[in-house]
């Protein structure tokens, strides 16, 4: 019974994220392109919440599945498909083409997104470290990190126009 109650517990913190997701990719977005940001753009998409989830939960099935095989195609995947949010809120697309979309989007990018997560996550373990060690959590470059995908998404997808 535990168990069954730990995954019902996963699988409901992670819908949750992801109906968040939507919200915070707008405002990640709307800073990205210089544009005013509010906390009411959390809950602004409110039509994407179903279709997000499903896109969500592809995303997750999708990654999961090629780090369960070999971690490269688990990484590749990751970096070719995490902007279906984007395209989401910024276009209005369904799951399937919100997934299609990113990866596309990303094709000859993937290295280079990958090598600027890696950046980011060594400065966020780093300023992990320092901020736990001073008695402080919880603080770290996740917010730098959206916002880096945010203002990826964009120059590809204005570059590409």
């Amino acid at each position: 019974p535990s168990a069954g109650l730990g995954v019902l517990a996963y699988v409901l913190n992670a819908s949750i994220h992801a109906v968040i997701s939507i919200g915070v990719a707008r405002i990640y977005l709307n800073l990205a392109r210089g544009r005013a940001a509010r906390l009411g753009m959390l809950f602004q998409d409110v039509r994407l919440f179903l279709p997000g989830l499903a896109a969500f939960w592809l995303f997750i099935l999708a990654v999961g599945l090629g780090f369960v095989f070999l971690i490269i195609p688990g990484w590749i995947l990751l970096m070719g498909l995490q902007f279906w949010v984007y395209f989401m809120v910024d276009r209005g697309l369904g799951p399937i083409q919100a997934l299609e979309r990113s990866w596309a989007l990303t094709n000859g990018y993937k290295g280079k997104i990958f090598y600027l997560a890696l950046l980011i996550g060594v400065l966020d373990t780093l300023l992990e470290l320092i901020v736990y060690a001073s008695g402080f959590e919880g603080v770290g470059f996740r917010p730098v990190w959206g916002l880096s995908m945010a203002v990826i998404y964009h120059a590809l997808t204005y570059s590409r126009r």
